[in-house]
């Protein structure tokens, strides 16, 4: 029986911005998509702003670097609005509120780690793995044909069904499964629980049978980075080390899985020449004053998706993208600023982790992904060794 404790809530409406992330597929089936995107927003900001209420105000002179960050990237944000309306005569504004949705849950995450927020992890912890266990069951009914909603954002290019789950997209499942993969073996390499392990790698084949390459960079790369983080404990983990073994074989003889895999650095593959076709198309309209101002804002993004000569609506890069709607400069800082939480731990798995979902923003498009944009910035309340 949970106890009704200010620790114990706290962890609660944390998972519950969780869970929310996760399920806009679900709110799809009650409105239409772009209330059910402003419906997720409103929602799972809520929890976060009850747990912090207190401090909001408060905390706002002590978040002085990360106040200097949001003052610099909304300067070049005004700046890159006027030039791109100058320029094209137009800029989209739902860009602006993504924007304000990342300033805001950062600044919020910041408060929760660092002003003492009570935090029970074992609760935290049992949500995050509820809330995988729920995904990967829907995506395996989806999978097999089972399922009994017709949930939107699915889609059967390969020989695999690759699965929406109650995301409402394809690409964002694997993308909420891969991060939280991370968040269970980061675990299982603090308390040696079989219970993380197990959901690490549940949520690893996940991954892998999604056939989802921003998935399986996120999942593979991560994973790469805390073991050789941990080497000389992981070394001597029989189990760890067997279930590495047994993975491997299974990827190496499942032919679907095992060509995506595969290919996925090869560019003449499908889907990566299109996706180098439209790099060179974005390099080649870059001008000098995209190094410090954006000339494309809110223009060249989900939420717009027109299309400016580069072979298609969207880079196909979060760096890219932040490049062609505030420049060069706007992109070096937005990326310094979501690292901040990650780097003020000063822990060799949360740089760990900070490295591998980052780098994987350089060659997929998940920097203005809700669901991404939330377990990354949720991660280090997981990685806080002070709440252990």
């Amino acid at each position: 029986m949970v106890k009704y404790t200010t620790k114990n809530i706290n962890s609660i409406l944390i998972g519950l911005s969780l869970i929310i992330a996760s399920i806009r597929g679900f709110f799809e089936t009650i409105v239409e998509k772009d209330d059910a995107y402003v419906l997720q927003l409103l929602l799972l900001v809520f929890p976060l702003l009850i747990v912090t209420r207190n401090k909001i105000l408060l905390s706002i002179y002590d978040f002085r670097k990360g106040s200097l960050l949001i003052i610099s990237i909304s300067s070049i944000i005004i700046i890159s609005v006027i030039n791109t309306y100058f320029i094209n005569g137009e800029f989209g504004s739902p860009t602006i509120f993504i924007f304000l949705f990342i300033f805001l849950l950062n600044y919020l995450i910041w408060i929760i780690i660092n002003r003492n927020i009570n935090i029970n992890l074992d609760i935290l912890y049992s949500i995050t793995i509820f809330n995988a266990i729920l995904l990967i069951f829907v995506a395996l009914l989806q999978q097999l044909n089972l399922n009994f909603i017709d949930m939107p954002g699915g889609t059967t290019p390969f020989e695999f069904i690759r699965p929406q789950s109650l995301t409402g997209s394809f690409l964002h499942y694997p993308l909420i499964i891969s991060i939280s993969s991370l968040i269970f073996l980061d675990k299982y390499l603090k308390c040696k629980k079989l219970i993380f392990c197990v959901a690490y790698f549940i949520s690893f084949a996940a991954v892998i049978f999604s056939l989802s390459r921003s998935g399986m960079f996120i999942t593979i790369l991560g994973s790469l980075l805390l073991y050789f983080s941990n080497f000389r404990i992981l070394i001597r983990n029989k189990v760890l080390n067997f279930l590495i073994i047994f993975s491997c074989i299974i990827i190496y003889n499942t032919e679907p899985i095992y060509d995506r895999l595969i290919n996925a650095t090869n560019i003449d593959s499908t889907g990566n020449d299109t996706r180098v076709s439209i790099w060179f198309g974005v390099l080649n309209k870059l001008q000098f004053s995209d190094l410090f101002i954006g000339s494309y804002f809110g223009l060249v993004s989900n939420s717009y998706r027109g299309n400016f000569d580069f072979g298609y609506s969207v880079p196909e890069s979060s760096v890219l993208l932040l490049i062609l709607n505030i420049g060069f400069i706007g992109c070096i800082l937005t990326y310094i600023f979501f690292g901040s939480n990650y780097t003020s731990l000063k822990s060799k798995n949360a740089i760990s982790c900070y490295i591998a979902l980052i780098t994987s923003t350089f060659f997929y498009q998940s920097i203005e992904v809700i669901p991404f944009i939330v377990f990354f910035t949720l991660f280090p309340i997981y990685l806080n060794e002070k709440n252990e």
